[in-house]
This record gives structure tokens, C-alpha cells and sequence, in this order.
């Protein structure tokens, strides 16, 4: 029995290539293809004569080539007897060249936008990852120094809407197109924006409406290129508030920027709607509409506490009991003094025709003075939460679920100096009363 013969290539036989030119760009898919031996076990392809891991078949696809992807490649086929090697075929990855950019004519101009355009008529061989165009008030502006404004990537022509612009102004505007072999940029393009009227935005409304006075915020963020004379807030019962035909709060300077206006003197319980203007001589702007509705009056005796942010606690005096908490609160009522002795006679006299019979009689040194020697329970609208050794920030806070005390604050003739704190709290059982402990009730909007 004659031994295994060693594989042999057909004579002449090379490597083939797709594409069949052997001239590629980077990121194009390449497929090599070895031809046939016979007696062949397995293949393996060589680049620049150095195994390629992993390349064992007779096609290698390369899915996207890159410039170091360039040389000589060969296929060898071996079996036991030994091995041999295919004719080499070169692939040369060329490197991209620049993409060519042309920027074209700036239309639309108005005092704070314009249309720009450009055209990508050749990618250099190389993908197009970004295009678009950059402008500045500085000549031969960058992607670095200027304002881009990017669109879809690709070749061809495109538009670009340039905002927002200052009136009145000189702009240098170029193309560009980016692809691996750098940016390219377009010849130089000048325009001027015209005058116009400002550009105005009114801010999101404030909270904390009371029932006659509410904030708000706007800003001139482009002048036109005309001095603003005049910016404010305008408001009415209606929508689109203008100058003239509503009402306007005290004008809040002039020139661009950020202001804040307050609006006094509304009525109480009533849906408003505000929008911000700037007026130069060429006319006046409003932002869009925002909507907000003032507070109820408060209840006879009762002062509005509006809703915002405070922080809770004091660290003014060593004491541990009132780490300080940024709270947000919602806007709410809360008696101007504690209830009197003659005030709780009232209430508990209809509590009792009502079927209340444990309400407690209380005690008051007069008429006129705070009730006291009354349980939480005889109280328990107005203060629900429960004690707890701590307690926590957020918005509109609540004490723990359940526990054995309920929540005390302020003070009272018996007690110490820190005791008078506003940030004192602290606890009682909800049965007990005493000789020094009222209460103040609070209510919702």
C-alpha cells in the first residue's frame, strides 16, 4: 500500500478576489476565495507569509477593511503526507481621501433665523459619519469655534436652519462633512440678519400663588438687533394676554436677560393666564401663554402659609432634636393664634347635639385664652402624624404609619427657653392634656 500523497493545487490556480481589482477603501467588505486541492485535509490563510488565527477555510471574508488590512495573501492546504501552498494574491486598502464640501447660498434671512445649505459631492472613499454646517459672528469658524448644526449624514445637498441669530449681525457660515480621514470644510459664506422684534420666553409658572399675588419668570434671549426698551409680564382672565387690552404688572427694566415680575393685587380663588414681553421700536414680543390660579381667601382667623421650599430644623444651638430637612410643602391655612376657651365651648357644644359625648370640657384661664387641659383626640382634625425619633425631608413629609405618641411643637409657659424654638418638636401620649398644652388648627386649600 503506497503512502498518503501530499495536497496539490491545481497548477496556476490563484487566489481569486472580490472585488476582482484587488484595490479596496476602508470599511468595504472583501472576500477571498482559494482554490481547490486535491488531497486536501484543511486549509489555512497566510498574510505576508504569518498564519492568520482562526482562517481555515478556502474563502476568508474580511466584512470591513481597514488600511493595516493590507498585503499579501495565500492559502495552504495540508494533509498528514504535508503541505503546499497556493499562488498569493495582494489587496491594497487604499486610504480615503478627503470628502469633497461645497457651502451654498444662505436664504431666509429674518433678524433672528436664516437657511443655510451645502452639498457633499464626493465621500472620498470613506464613509460619511457627520455633515452639516457651522457658523459664527467670527470668520473661519471650526466645529470647535463655531455653532454646528448637524443633519442626516451622506452625500448630496443639504439644508440647515441656522437659530437663533441676533439681529442686525455679520455671520460667517461653511459646510462640512466628516469621515475617517478628517473634516472637510466648504468655502465661506457671509450674511446679515435684518432687524426684528425680540425674542421673549416666559418662564414656567412659580409656585406659591397666594389668593392675590403670584410670580413669574421670563427672559429676552435675543434683542432683534434693537435696543429693548421695555420687558414685563402681561396677565388677564383670558387667554393671550396683551399690552393694552389686559392688565400689566410694573415693567422690570429693559435689555436682554432674565426677570421676574410680581403680580399683585389678582382675585382670590380665579384661573389667570401670563406671558412675558419685550417691546423695542420695531414692535413687541410675547412668550407662550403659562396658566395659574390663585388661592381661596382664608378663613376668618386663618393666615395662608403659600406653598415652596424651607428648611426644617435648627442647628443654632447644639441640640440633636431638629437636624435640619429642605421640606416642600403645599400651599395651606393655619389659625393666626391658638383656639380660644370660647371657641372650643362652641365647637363642643355641637359636637354634643351631634352625638360626640366624650369630648372633653376644657380649660381656659378666660373666655379669650387658649383652651387647654384638651387630648389630642378631642383635636384630631387640624395634626394626624404619629412620632418618631426622626424625622425626614421631600415634599409634603408625613410621620411614621403607626407609634405611641403623637407630634407636639412650640412651647408654652411651663417650659424652658428651648422650648421657644420654632424648630422644637416633641411628643405626648394622644390621651393626655395638661395645663400647658393647646392647639392651633390647619386645614388645606
Amino acid at each position: 500500500i503506497g503512502a498518503e500523497a501530499s495536497p496539490v493545487f491545481n497548477p496556476g490556480t490563484p487566489v481569486s478576489l472580490t472585488p476582482a481589482t484587488g484595490e479596496a477603501t476602508p470599511g468595504e467588505a472583501i472576500s477571498l476565495s482559494g482554490p481547490e486541492a486535491v488531497n486536501a485535509i484543511s486549509y489555512q490563510w497566510y498574510k505576508n507569509d504569518v498564519a492568520i488565527s482562526g482562517a481555515t477555510r478556502r474563502t476568508l471574508e474580511l466584512p470591513a477593511v481597514t488600511a493595516d488590512q493590507t498585503g499579501s495573501y495565500s492559502l495552504m492546504a495540508l494533509n498528514a503526507a504535508g503541505q503546499t501552498r497556493s499562488a498569493a494574491r495582494f489587496l491594497n486598502v487604499r486610504s480615503p481621501l478627503p470628502a469633497v464640501v461645497t457651502t451654498g447660498p444662505v436664504m431666509n434671512v429674518t433678524g433672528s433665523t436664516a437657511l443655510a445649505s451645502g452639498t457633499v459631492s464626493s465621500d472620498g472613499g470613506a464613509a460619511i459619519t457627520s455633515r452639516g454646517v457651522v457658523f459664527s459672528p467670527v470668520a473661519q469658524s471650526t466645529l470647535l469655534t463655531g455653532t454646528p448644526v448637524s443633519v442626516t449624514p451622506g452625500t448630496g445637498t443639504f439644508a440647515a436652519p441656522l437659530s437663533p441669530l441676533q439681529g442686525k449681525t455679520t455671520y460667517y457660515v461653511r459646510a462640512f462633512a466628516t469621515t475617517t480621514a478628517g473634516t472637510t470644510y466648504g468655502s465661506q459664506v457671509v450674511f446679515t440678519t435684518s432687524e426684528s422684534i425680540p425674542v421673549v420666553v416666559t418662564g414656567a409658572a412659580v409656585a406659591g400663588a397666594t389668593f392675590d399675588t403670584f410670580i413669574v419668570n421670563g427672559e429676552v434671549t435675543n434683542d432683534g438687533g434693537t435696543p429693548v426698551t421695555r420687558r414685563g409680564i402681561v396677565y388677564g382672565p383670558t387667554t393671550t394676554p396683551t399690552l393694552g387690552a389686559a392688565m400689566d404688572a410694573p415693567a422690570t427694566g429693559a435689555g436682554t436677560g432674565a426677570f421676574s415680575s410680581a403680580l399683585t393685587g389678582l382675585a382670590p380663588d380665579t384661573n389667570y393666564y401670563a406671558r412675558a414681553y419685550a417691546t423695542s421700536t420695531l414692535g413687541t414680543a410675547y412668550g407662550a401663554d403659562i396658566t395659574f390660579k390663585t388661592a381661596p381667601l382664608p378663613p376668618v382667623g386663618f393666615a395662608l402659609i403659600p406653598a415652596g421650599a424651607f428648611q426644617m430644623g435648627d442647628a443654632l444651638d447644639g441640640l440633636a432634636d431638629a437636624p435640619v430637612r429642605t421640606v416642600n410643602i403645599s400651599a395651606f391655612y393655619m389659625s393666626k393664634t391658638e383656639v380660644n376657651k370660647a371657641d372650643w365651648d362652641q365647637v363642643r357644644t355641637w359636637g354634643l347635639s351631634r352625638g360626640y359625648t366624650d369630648l372633653a370640657i376644657g380649660g381656659g384661664k378666660a373666655s379669650n385664652h387658649p383652651v387647654q387641659t384638651v387630648s389630642w383626640w378631642d383635636v384630631i382634625k387640624w395634626c394626624w402624624d404619629w412620632y418618631g425619633s426622626s424625622y425626614v425631608g421631600g415634599t409634603d413629609p408625613k410621620g411614621p404609619a403607626s407609634g405611641a405618641y403623637r407630634v407636639a411643637r412650640g412651647s408654652s409657659w411651663f417650659n424652658d427657653a428651648s422650648f421657644g424654638r420654632v424648630a422644637n418638636r416633641s411628643w405626648d401620649f394622644p390621651l393626655s392634656w395638661d395645663y400647658d398644652g393647646g392647639f392651633r388648627p390647619a386645614r388645606g386649600l
